[in-house]
């Protein structure tokens, strides 16, 4: 009986050291495969990238092969969709992070204008074609329609900043837009939802309402609230104390949780929630460097999970190559034309190239598309096979308007190198005798709504063309600077000096600028140049702030003697961003006095309280 009971005891021994040595094998696999998976995912983004394409791509293309509806090697799907989906959110509460109220608010109605009509345009094209060609239920033609309406910000950001394009008219135009579009697409997403089970009035409208009243609520917050609590002298004591700057970072995570729940239960998109609770802390840069630093590497390997796992693992590969979804991809094309659209909102005189620029790059899918399509996805709204056709069309589109707006970019390079050429070609053969074809115009203004339009608009009505510009804020100001060129066909027989004099007069009286001069030495609160970020790293310099003032520089820009085709052009960027890292310098400086002095005065409260003590 002892032989017998030991004997059994060897088995169970010996079959929990199989049991356990396989467990140990399936783990070391699923390991090395987890790894294989996402070493694939990064490098074919970069890939992606090199060719010249979004690099979600490349991330998609890996998911869809690897995955479960193809090879089917990824280990825990489950948990690696979860892990996108916290990443997708990191997305939404950048997005309210990064949106910069001042800009918003230099743009004007018109960043209103093409948002709504770059997102209700497609979503009427999409849920048109869906319902007459595909053939489908009103909810799930809805449900393409709304998945056609985003614009990707991210897509079009890194495109205008490749073509130093962004702080153009148009560039800022296009991303004031975009901020408006994901606002846009949250509240059409909260309609699904709402929608999903009974199509009544009361679920069409509530959504709406809801979201309508959170974000006016919680913007009115971030526009008033906000600034007015950081101007409190209590609170300018502590704001550059790095323990305030971290107790804001973690509460704008606790709140973001908060109206994540509060959207959620009042019949409103929680991704809505994430993104005002990011809006809210819009204003405060010091949050912004704490993101970059800590958060953006993370919720970068998070994004790439969420489309080569949330997405992907949910496209049905086998399927997408059916003549049926081929035909209903091809026919969701057509809605870019919708977007498209949006260039005719360019700013005044609308040019070609504007036009193109808007359309394109409000043309590119990306980011939020995916999101509808994906919750329609899993509300059942939307059949696997039309989930298909949304994800091609949105890839082939993510594919063709970067490269579009790329080639728009480097003909308008191109053109504006021609134009220079021949003008300089014109000023040669007077001798010199016309010293104000091309102006350099700085701006300083108290920043307002529309300004920018506004500001064009007055351009245009004293014949002139803007062939550059970059904008910045600082503070409550907008400060700018210009290439502008004369189309005045007298120009010859105008007098330089009554010439400067008449649009001194016209630009001061638009932007609300009542000192004289026309110097640059007026914009005296500005570095004479970039100072190294080093500098602003030494303990032992002291700075001074800055006191901001209306002001108006008008000058000649003459084209320099023996200039190649293409120079001056080389010549006006470098000036644009010399500028531009000027602005720049004076805001780190203006923000490091504020800091400095309020250690002094912490230090000398000290100093008084323990004089007192002793």
């Amino acid at each position: 009986m002892s032989d017998n009971n030991s004997t059994a005891t060897l088995h169970c021994e010996g079959d929990g050291k199989g049991h356990m040595h396989m467990d140990m094998d399936e783990e070391f696999y699923n390991l090395t495969m987890l790894l294989l998976f996402l070493l694939a995912t990064w490098v074919v983004g970069k890939a992606a990238m090199w060719v010249k394409v979004p690099s979600l791509l490349g991330e998609l293309v890996v998911g869809m092969v690897l995955g479960p509806e193809l090879l089917d090697v990824v280990p825990f799907p489950m948990a690696l969709t979860l892990v996108g989906e916290v990443g997708l959110l990191l997305l939404v509460l950048e997005a309210g992070l990064e949106v910069d109220l001042q800009m918003l608010k230099q743009i004007g109605k018109k960043g209103f204008i093409v948002a709504a009509v770059g997102s209700l345009l497609p979503l009427g094209m999409g849920t048109g074609i869906a319902i007459g060609i595909g053939k489908m239920e009103t909810m799930e033609a809805l449900s393409v329609g709304a998945s056609l309406a985003p614009t990707s910000m991210a897509i079009a950001l890194n495109i205008l900043k490749v073509g130093k394009s962004l702080h153009s008219p148009a560039g800022q135009l296009i991303i004031a837009a975009a901020v408006i579009d994901d606002v846009i697409a949250l509240i059409l997403l909260s309609e699904l939802k709402a929608l999903q089970n009974a199509p009544t009035a009361m679920n069409f409208i509530t959504p709406i309402l809801s979201s309508t009243v959170f974000t006016l609520a919680f913007g009115g917050f971030a526009i008033f609230g906000i600034p007015r609590v950081m101007e409190a002298e209590r609170m300018k004591k502590f704001s550059d104390s790095q323990t305030f700057v971290y107790s804001c970072f973690f509460g704008m995570f606790v709140l973001s949780i908060g109206l994540m729940n509060a959207t959620y239960y009042g019949k409103s998109s929680f991704l809505l929630g994430a993104f005002l609770a990011g809006l809210c802390f819009c204003t405060i840069e010091k949050i912004k460097v704490v993101w970059h630093a800590q958060v953006k590497r993370i919720e970068t390997w998070m994004l790439r999970l969420f489309f080569s796992t949330t997405i992907a693992f949910k496209v049905p590969v086998r399927d997408l190559w059916r003549k049926n979804v081929l035909a209903f991809t091809a026919a969701l094309l057509l809605p870019l034309l919708g977007k498209l659209v949006t260039g005719f909102f360019g700013p005044r005189p609308l040019k070609k190239i504007e036009f193109f620029t808007i359309g394109f790059a409000m043309s590119a899918w990306g980011e939020f598309a995916f999101v509808v399509a994906n919750t329609s996805l899993a509300l059942e709204i939307m059949s696997p096979d039309t989930f298909a056709s949304v994800v091609l069309a949105v890839l082939i589109s993510a594919i063709i308007s970067p490269w579009a707006l790329s080639l728009t970019l480097l003909f308008a390079r191109k053109q504006k190198e021609l134009l220079q050429y021949q003008v300089q070609m014109s000023v040669r053969k007077r001798r010199g005798m016309l010293n104000h074809a091309y102006l350099e115009v700085d701006i300083c203004c108290v920043n307002r709504w529309g300004l920018i339009d506004g500001l064009i608009n007055k351009f245009h009505a004293l014949d002139l063309s803007v062939l550059d510009f970059t904008v910045s804020s600082l503070e409550t100001f907008s400060i700018m600077r210009l290439y502008l060129k004369n189309k005045s066909k007298d120009m010859a027989s105008q007098s330089e000096v009554a010439y400067f004099a008449h649009l001194h007069e016209e630009i001061s009286k638009y932007c609300g600028i009542t000192s004289g001069g026309d110097c640059e030495s007026d914009f005296g609160f500005l570095p004479d140049s970039p100072i190294p970020s080093a500098v602003f790293k030494r303990e032992d310099v002291s700075f001074e702030g800055i006191e901001l003032y209306p002001c108006l520089s008008i000058k000649p820009w003459k084209l320099r003697e023996g200039s190649q085709e293409g120079q001056s052009v080389a010549e006006m960027q470098q000036r644009l961003d010399n500028f531009t890292s000027r602005v720049n310098s004076a805001r780190k400086l203006d923000e490091l006095a504020r800091v400095q002095r309020n250690k002094s005065l912490a230090d000398m409260q000290a100093s008084i309280i323990k004089s007192a003590q002793s």
